[in-house]
C-alpha cells in the first residue's frame, strides 16, 4: 500500500470544482471510462458533479459558522481548502470495492479527517488499483480549519500498519524505518542507488523520449503496410478489369 500527494501541489489545491472535474473524468475529456464507484461523505448532495458547490458554500460559511460555536475568526483566511492524495495498491493485490472503499474511510480517520465532506473515487487506468480521496478540509460544524500537522508522517505509519495488519510487506524500507523508531533507533538511511529527484525527473524523460520515438516507429510502419495494402488492392483491381475486359471481347466475338 502506498500513499501519494501532488507533486507540485503537495496535496493543496484552490478550487473544488478544478480538483472534482479532474477525478469524476478521463484525462482531459468529458468523458468518465476510467471512473468506477463514487463515494460520497458528510454531503447532502447525491450527485458527484455538485459536490464541489456544497463543498465551496460551506468555506463561504466558515466565518458565520465560527461565529456560532462561540470562535473567534482570527488569524489568516483558509486559500487551499482542497486537500487530495490517493491511495495505491501494489499490482499483485485485486482488492473488491468494499475494501476500498473502508480502506479510504480508514486512511481519513487516521488523518483525523473522517468527520470532514470527502468524496472518494476509483480510477481504472491503471494496473494497480487505486482511489483517489478529495476532503474539504472546513469542519462542517465549526468552520474551523483541520490541521495538516504531520499528515504525511500519519499516512506513512498508516500504510505501515494496513500491511503488517495483512501480512504483506510491500513497503520494507518503511516497515525498516518505522521498526526502528519504535525500538527508539536511528532509522536507517535512504539506500546510496535511490534515485533523486533529478534522477527521477532524467529517467522519466529519456522513457518518454523513448516512447515517443517507439510510436514513430508504429506510426511509419503501420503508414508503409497501408501503402502496400492500398497497391496490393489497386493491383487486384487492375487484374478484374483485364479480365472483364477479355470476357466482353469474348462475348463481342461469339455475337459476331
Amino acid at each position: 500500500m502506498n500513499w501519494a500527494k501532488g507533486r507540485a501541489t503537495k496535496g493543496r489545491g484552490t478550487s473544488f470544482k478544478g480538483a472534482l472535474v479532474y477525478v469524476l473524468h478521463d484525462k482531459n475529456a468529458q468523458s468518465s471510462e476510467r471512473v468506477g464507484f463514487v463515494d460520497l461523505h458528510n454531503l447532502a448532495t447525491d450527485d458527484p458533479h455538485r459536490v464541489w458547490r456544497e463543498m465551496k458554500a460551506l468555506c463561504d460559511a466558515a466565518d458565520e459558522l465560527k461565529q456560532r460555536s462561540g470562535i473567534e475568526a482570527t488569524g489568516r483566511k483558509l486559500t487551499k481548502p482542497v486537500y487530495a492524495f490517493t491511495l495505491n495498491w501494489h499490482e499483485a493485490d485485486n482488492p473488491d470495492p468494499a475494501h476500498m472503499r473502508e480502506t479510504a474511510m480508514d486512511a481519513l480517520h487516521a488523518l483525523g479527517m473522517e468527520n470532514l465532506q470527502a468524496i472518494i473515487v476509483e480510477h481504472r487506468d491503471r494496473p494497480h488499483k487505486h482511489v483517489h480521496v478529495i476532503v474539504n478540509l472546513v469542519n462542517p460544524e465549526t468552520g474551523q480549519a483541520a490541521s495538516l500537522s504531520n499528515d504525511a508522517h500519519k499516512l506513512d505509519r498508516w500504510a505501515d500498519d494496513y500491511e503488517q495488519t495483512r501480512g504483506v510487506i510491500r513497503s520494507p524500507a518503511r516497515r525498516a524505518k518505522f521498526q526502528a523508531l519504535d525500538n527508539g533507533i536511528k532509522p536507517p538511511k535512504r539506500p546510496a542507488n535511490a534515485k533523486t529527484r533529478e534522477e527521477w525527473l532524467a529517467t522519466r524523460k529519456l522513457n518518454g523520449e523513448k516512447a515517443k520515438q517507439r510510436a514513430a516507429e508504429i506510426r511509419t510502419a503501420y503508414a508503409a503496410y497501408v501503402a502496400r495494402l492500398k497497391a496490393a488492392h489497386g493491383d487486384a483491381a487492375k487484374i478484374r478489369s483485364m479480365e472483364a475486359d477479355k470476357l466482353w471481347n469474348v462475348k463481342g466475338t461469339a455475337k459476331s
